[in-house]
């Protein structure tokens, strides 16, 4: 074998056993206020020596700012650094993983973990990133207010249906009989300056005519579904892009609460002339007590 094959050889064996990070896990969507765990496991070469593991978060704007970091070398080995959303457990994390305790909104973004080993000659170095979206999903269902317990004919119906707290906001749809109605009003989203979360309103403002009974009852629903389409920052390299995070179906499930008019045959008039009828009627029929009284 000549010094050539011998050099060839050493070098495929270097390359095939080079630094490489062999299992990385950053999950996809988290629930807001539970814990989050980063994974980075990585597999070194005999000759090299592990440098250290740093962890990046990337921001919508692609600022990259480090948080966490391991160096084998240094006392204590393990470091985190302050950043807002991004509150590293000491005690539960090392060298190959990460937790996040209590995430918030501006936890998310990209995660990168970058893991750093010395080799002879130079370093050597792997990197590998995902994205991670906070929710706040709803957890009861919308609310229906205003509204009488019964209705007359050619009388106004109205309602507000408002959802509670969430990220990404609720989209509101009335349905009627199962119909989708259009809102009549559409208030504005309520954004939490605290916890970032949205607060939907819709109305609803109809006249009560016979069309809109079915089976003697006019029934409506106030449906709200998660929207869809997350607009987030993605880094890669020296680029930037924005990119849609679409939300799997188990998790823009839809809550509903419903409002039950029942069927009133008469209008307010109509049953005030039914009154009166009625009090007319009892006045001729005790007629001739009167007159009997008034002869006396």
């Amino acid at each position: 074998m000549t010094w050539i094959h011998i050099f060839l050889l050493s070098a495929i064996q270097g390359w095939c056993a080079a630094l490489e990070i062999t299992h990385f896990n950053v999950p996809r969507f988290v629930d807001r206020k539970e814990d989050a765990v980063l994974e980075c496991a990585f597999g070194l070469q005999a000759r090299e020596q592990l440098q250290s593991v740093k962890w990046y978060h990337i921001d919508h704007l692609g600022g990259m700012r480090e948080f966490y970091s391991f160096q084998p070398g240094r006392n204590p080995p393990a470091k985190t650094y302050k950043l807002p959303g991004v509150f590293v457990a000491m005690r539960h994390s090392n060298i190959r993983r990460v937790l996040l305790r209590r995430v918030s909104l501006n936890t998310t973004g990209t995660y990168r973990c970058e893991v750093t080993a010395k080799s002879n000659p130079g370093f050597d170095s792997k990197n590998l990133q995902a994205n991670m979206v906070v929710l706040e999903l709803p957890k009861s269902d919308p609310v229906i207010s205003g509204g009488l317990r019964q209705y007359h004919m050619g009388e106004r119906l109205e309602l507000n249906c408002t959802s509670p707290r969430s990220y990404p906001p609720t989209s509101l749809k009335w349905f009627i009989n199962d119909q989708e109605h259009e809102s009549e009003e559409e208030f504005p989203l309520r954004h939490g300056s605290k916890n970032g979360l949205y607060r939907s309103r819709i109305g609803l403002n109809i006249t009560v005519h016979m069309n809109l009974f079915k089976y003697g009852k006019i029934r409506i629903e106030c449906v709200g579904e998660i929207e869809d389409g997350i607009i987030q920052g993605m880094s890669q390299g020296s680029s930037h892009q924005i990119e849609t995070i679409r939300l799997p179906e188990a998790l823009k499930r839809e809550r509903s609460e419903v409002f039950v008019v029942p069927l009133v045959s008469s209008s307010p008039n109509s049953q005030k002339s039914k009154i009166f009828c009625l009090v007319i009627t009892l006045m001729i029929s005790l007629r001739p007590s009167w007159t009997i009284l008034l002869n006396l």
